[in-house]
């Protein structure tokens, strides 16, 4: 199904004989930039609140990052951003987190998000958009 929806966000402009421009953005290292705090104010702007925001505090909370090389191990370090990898529900809270991107540019351009999260299709829907405006609407993905 996301293959089809693909192949006619990409011919749709081709058949109306109209200029499109991609940026493709790779958003998997996205995950360990993510604040716990920023997390949190999300979370909470989307309706979750009491016990279930606490758990999920408690998830992202007092996580403790540690290396080990040869056998050596270091004390480790308290880590206050990224969201763990390798678990529903870190999808969850990446999902969560990149839910608003669509609005930051709907009124002038069409942003597309990958099923497997990795990917961000930026798509310009206008017969000659200015760098001016894909600038502008880069510079809010990208924030």
């Amino acid at each position: 199904m996301l293959a089809l929806s693909l192949c006619n966000i990409f011919l749709e402009p081709w058949e109306d004989s109209r200029g499109e421009i991609n940026i493709f953005y790779d958003l998997s290292n996205a995950f360990d930039c993510i604040y716990h705090e920023t997390m949190i104010g999300k979370l909470h702007h989307y309706g979750v609140t009491d016990w279930a925001l606490d758990l999920l505090k408690s998830y992202l909370s007092n996580r403790v990052q540690r290396v080990d090389v040869n056998g050596t191990k270091s004390s480790g370090s308290i880590v206050y951003m990224g969201v763990p990898q390798g678990s529903i529900l870190g999808l969850f809270l990446f999902l969560v987190f990149i839910n608003d991107l669509p609005s930051l540019v709907k009124d002038v351009h069409e942003i597309v998000l990958f099923a497997d999260n990795t990917s961000l299709l930026f798509k310009v829907k206008r017969q000659q958009p200015t760098y001016d405006d894909m600038n502008n609407a880069v510079s809010k993905v990208e924030k």
